[in-house]
């Protein structure tokens, strides 16, 4: 529920409202004694009585209100308005980069400018400890200036779901990762594995390359595809989406955005000097230049897996499953904004076709190629070797065809002698496709059988006569080379899959691929949350993306332990698909831990058995005008589920909906 203009919170005048998100509005604001202007943020109602969500909004306040840099939004104050937080913060005027981009890319030294002053207080918020985990164009803040390439402000915001470096827990952050976009999300960060200040350089990477093109880095239709194309698919290069991108800004995204941290900038300084010299056609990343040194703060930070949101449309992004690389700079070019910061200045004729990339060639036994066995880097499935100098990049084969390799001439460079080069390229590939084989093809092997496990996929295949290795696809990405009729591959995420194999030998020519496999299919589970799905299965469903469920709409879930807030082990909340409740079952360490805490919330309690038979103390609000209105809480007193509640908050606020609620819950 928002707030009327001209009503009062905090001593704070409401003047109108700015934006509105899914956890709440934010409002401009007249100050009640200086004559200036604050941001009110105000969180949602429905998330008003989750004790989750609270904490969490309130420890953004928290965070970062000790921080202090002119890139970062200060944050002035919070409290509580008739049950709702809010958060005074710094109100910056003009607009966010994301609304920069609906008329085109960005001119690049205006882009540069923008994210050279953004690494700046994010590398402070790293020498503070603290990690902003949602990088973004959305949560950059510019205030134009009277030079279109030098704006008077550019601000980092929405530190919702940051955390400080040294926490492992992932509780209070994990409605943050839900509502955290994906398409600027390091591939350690969807894979749930620990992380630390190089996740923001990544999204800082991605967020720069779409300033530089109006589109994202990657796309997909699903969340699972985005998430496999930002752990698997190499970094794009931006002169492909928009020629007036120097070609050197290739190395510097494809360094910010490398897949393992290692390999990426040290700091938001390093890709922003970086991306400066590119513009100047110095060297990228790897020059020898002087770079700032960077102590990084303690690590490291464990993330909930991410959902999917629902993001904008991007023009021309690379998609997942990868296609084809485009030609650099033979896309229809087009010019940059010339003043982004004017209304309708829509980019005129921005080209989104991508142009014919030359069929693949057989390999040549000088070709290299993986070793008998060796997986794809990174560890997972379908992740290309990543093309460089004397190496090779799988590519997807034709149908029935061999395992084409895209060779070093594709790769991004700038040619100083055209002619020269296309006569050294036609040279490399009439020899190539004259080399082959001093024998017939490989017999085509049989149809692979696919069945899902525990743990992994498991693919096998009867033997081929002759033939001395096999090379295994997921789809039309290569995921194992190796001389055994079978593989295991690990749990790839949640989509269904189909799989295909050729057979190779030293002695013959490769054959085709065999036909696909039956399809298989991954459902994402409740990781590290089995024992509430199956306890409670008839109200959070299958699975987080399912909507087989009691309120008939996706859950989510987190764990992890908040020793001062929420000793609880795990959680998972569930929403009413009209948006009139919301259900939340956690679990504890312990029954007294259960029942220390919920006595510690100051709610009146009374024995309770619902009408479906569960027993247990019901917990509500002591009052009609308290942060608990609307809210029912049973604690179960039967063994199998002391270590367990179930809370029902009404978007109504009204506490006997709630227990009738409650009560109709299948417990």
């Amino acid at each position: 529920m928002g707030v009327a203009i001209g009503s009062h919170i905090g001593g704070y005048q409401i003047l109108e409202l700015i934006g509105r998100g899914g956890m709440g509005e934010v409002y401009k604001a007249q100050h009640p004694r200086l004559p200036r202007a604050d941001a009110i943020k105000l969180l949602n109602s429905t998330y008003g009585t989750d004790p989750d969500t609270r904490a969490r909004f309130e420890r953004e306040a928290d965070l970062v209100a000790p921080l202090s840099h002119p890139n970062l939004v200060n944050v002035l104050d919070r409290g509580t308005h008739e049950g709702q937080l809010w958060i005074a913060m710094e109100f910056v005027a003009g607009t966010d980069a994301a609304q920069l981009l609906s008329g085109g890319p960005l001119h690049p030294r205006l882009a540069v400018r923008i994210v050279s002053q953004i690494a700046d207080g994010l590398d402070y918020a790293h020498r503070k400890g603290l990690l902003h985990r949602d990088v973004k164009p959305g949560n950059i803040l510019i205030t134009p200036g009277a030079d279109p390439m030098n704006p008077d402000a550019v601000k980092l915001t929405d530190f919702g779901i940051a955390r400080m470096a040294q926490e492992t827990d992932s509780s209070l952050t994990s409605v943050g990762m839900t509502v955290g976009t994906l398409r600027y999300s390091a591939p350690e960060q969807i894979g749930g594995e620990e992380i630390d200040h190089r996740a923001d350089v990544y999204a800082l990477g991605c967020s720069l390359y779409e300033l530089l093109t109006a589109t994202a880095p990657f796309d997909a239709p699903t969340s699972q595809g985005l998430m496999a194309a930002h752990m698997f698919n190499p970094p794009p290069n931006p002169a492909a989406a928009n020629p007036a991108v120097p070609s050197a800004m290739a190395a510097v995204i494809a360094k910010a955005m490398a897949k393992k941290p290692a390999d990426r900038f040290n700091s938001g300084r390093e890709l922003a000097d970086a991306a400066q010299e590119a513009l100047k056609g110095g060297g990228a990343p790897n020059s020898t230049r002087a770079q700032q040194a960077f102590v990084p703060p303690p690590l490291l930070v464990k993330p909930v897996s991410p959902q999917h949101s629902s993001p904008r449309t991007p023009v021309g992004a690379v998609t997942y499953p990868p296609s084809a690389p485009p030609v650099p700079g033979r896309g229809q070019s087009t010019p940059y904004q010339s003043n982004p910061y004017q209304p309708g200045a829509a980019n005129q004729g921005y080209g989104t076709s991508r142009p014919a990339v030359p069929v693949g060639v057989r390999s040549s036994p000088s070709s290299p190629q993986l070793r008998s066995g060796q997986r794809p880097p990174y560890g997972g499935p379908g992740n290309p070797p990543p093309s460089g100098p004397g190496g090779a990049m799988y590519a997807a084969p034709g149908a029935g065809g061999s395992a084409p390799r895209v060779p070093w001439f594709k790769r991004a460079a700038v040619m100083a002698a055209p002619i020269v080069v296309v006569a050294i390229v036609i040279g490399v590939v009439a020899g190539l496709l004259l080399s082959g084989g001093a024998g017939s093809a490989l017999a085509t092997p049989a149809q692979p059988t696919a069945i899902v496990a525990d743990t992994s996929v498991d693919i096998t295949w009867p033997e081929v006569d002759d033939a001395s290795e096999y090379v295994l696809r997921q789809g039309e990405s290569i995921i194992y080379v190796g001389d055994e009729p079978k593989y295991s591959q690990p749990m790839p995420l949640p989509g269904t899959y189909s799989y295909s194999v050729s057979a190779r030998s030293a002695e013959r020519d490769e054959s085709p691929y065999s036909e696909t496999s039956g399809e298989v299919t991954v459902a994402q589970r409740w990781h590290g949350l089995e024992q509430i799905a199956a306890t409670f299965g008839e109200i959070v469903g299958p699975s987080p993306l399912s909507n087989d469920n009691y309120g008939r709409e996706a859950c989510f879930g987190g764990t992890g332990t908040v020793d001062i807030e929420i000793p609880k082990s795990g959680s998972i909340l569930c929403r009413d698909s009209s948006g009139d409740f919301t259900i939340r079952i956690r679990q504890y360490p312990s029954k007294q831990v259960r029942d220390d805490y919920l006595a510690s919330l100051g709610l009146k309690t009374s024995s309770e058995t619902t009408d479906q038979g569960a027993s247990g103390v019901l917990y509500q609000s002591p009052s009609p005008t308290s942060d608990w209105a609307g809210t029912a809480i049973l604690a179960f007193d039967d063994s199998d589920r002391e270590v367990f509640d179930v809370s029902v908050a009404m978007e109504n606020g009204k506490d006997a909906d709630a227990l009738a609620q409650l009560n109709r819950l299948p417990l």
